[in-house]
Order: C-alpha cells, then structure tokens, then sequence
C-alpha cells in the first residue's frame, strides 16, 4: 500500500494517504472523533479502512483538524454566525454537549473542509484530483462530516462539500440546514449513547424526511459510543447483511455519477 504521511494541508490540517496500485475511482477521507479536544489521524481506523477498500480501487485519507479552537481563531464574519448557530442548536433540542457544537467545531469545519478540498482538487496528491470524495467519520468526526455536506447557507461558500458521508455516532448540529438535493448522508447509531444521545440523531432525521434531504439514520441495535466503529467493521444488520456495505454503496454511487 503506498502510503503518503503527513501532507500539509493548513497549518493545523493534515493528511496520511493510502493510494491503490491503478489510479483511484474515487477517495474516502476519515475524520477522527475525540470531542474536539483530542484524537489523530494515526488512530488504526484509517489503516483498517485501506485494507479493505484499497483493493476496490479506492483512496483512504486520514485527517487531522485543529483541536480546542477558540471563537477568536475563526474568521471575523463566522464567529456571531457561530453563537447565533449554536443557541438554534439547543432551540431545536440538541441534548449533546456545547462544545460539539460550538467555536471548537467550527473551526475543525474549516480544517475538514481545507482537507476535502485539497484531495478533491489535487494539492494533496496528483492521483486525487477529480475524484469524489466521500467522508466518514466518528463522533466529532461524524458531526464534520454531516455539516460538510449540509452546512448553514452562511458558511456554504466556506465548505468544499462531499459527494457523500458516513456518520458514526454523531448528530446533525444544524438540522435546519438540511435540503433536497444534498450529498447523501447515512447516520450509523446506537440505541443508547452518553455522548451523543440517538435523539439527536433523530432530530435530523426527523427534519431530513420534511425536507425531503437523502439522509437515512441507522440503528445498529448496539449500545455505545465507541462501539459503532466495530459494527461499522464487523457488525450485521437483521438481514445478515454487513453493516459495511453502507459505506461501499455509498462509494459506488458517487463514483459512478463522477
């Protein structure tokens, strides 16, 4: 596997990358959870990823984003968007901590956005350009990934958007942002969870069906925050069907639309 350390995409953005031996259909950038406040993207979840997706023709990235930002490293116009953002959030009934929702996140959002569009466009490696990227992530790195793909109308033009996302363990922090015509978006849950609640999960879903915007939330069945890594990797749904395929679906399509 050729893997490509520590490409500097900000000062505080950077990629590892796993490139196959034909030239990618498509990219999977990863996104790390911790809270905003922790994690890496040396985590083994990226290099287990590219063992199972590098044979299918596909990229694997894995991210770093800045931790513990504060409202005074965002850019001037975003930080009264951002508190006026995060009070809608617990207006619409968001039950997860603050911080996943506020300057912390925000200024992560614009470090994945920088690394989105740094694979889609090439500056990252030569072999990524033009190719679809589709994000997945865990806990804080679900809520990047879903707010990439449906982030306010006042940040819009900040975000380089994905073709898709995976989501695991995470929530939708600005749900009223959801629309028709979206990257497609799958929320991979547990039925109990301390850090992010499932009914945040299902206040997003909730909005995306009157929204009509392609987001599907999942209940694995499993309890746990941590725990949704695993069923990603090995767990069923009641079909018997992987729960991987999800995200190997959601590959295809974008690849095949690009």
């Amino acid at each position: 596997m050729p893997v490509f350390a520590d490409i500097a995409v900000t000062t505080t953005a950077t990629l590892d990358l796993w490139l196959p031996e034909a030239a990618p259909r498509a990219t999977l950038l990863w996104l790390h959870g911790g809270g905003f406040l922790k994690g890496s993207r040396k985590e083994p979840v990226a290099a287990a990823l590219a063992e199972r997706l590098l044979p299918q023709g596909v990229a694997v990235a894995s991210g770093d984003y800045v931790l513990s930002g504060s409202a005074a490293s965002l850019p001037a116009g975003m930080r009264a968007e951002q508190r006026e953002f995060s009070r809608q959030a617990q207006q619409a009934g968001l039950r997860m901590a603050r911080r996943l929702h506020g300057p912390a996140f925000a200024a992560a959002l614009l470090d994945a956005s920088a690394l989105v569009a740094a694979l889609a466009g090439g500056a990252a490696h030569a072999a990524t350009a033009g190719r679809p990227v589709i994000v997945a992530g865990h806990s804080a790195g679900g809520i990047l990934a879903l707010s990439l793909a449906y982030p306010p109308q006042q940040w819009a033009t900040r975000i380089a958007p994905p073709q898709a996302v995976l989501a695991l363990a995470a929530a939708l922090v600005h749900p009223w942002a959801l629309r028709a015509g979206g990257p497609p978006a799958r929320l991979l849950v547990a039925n109990r969870d301390r850090i992010v609640p499932p009914a945040d999960a299902a206040i997003g879903a909730q909005m995306a069906a009157e929204r009509r915007a392609d987001l599907v939330l999942v209940e694995t069945g499993i309890a746990g925050h941590n725990q949704q890594i695993a069923a990603l990797f090995d767990g069923l749904d009641q079909h018997g069907h992987p729960w991987f395929a999800l995200l190997e679906r959601l590959i295809e399509a974008a690849a095949e639309v690009s």
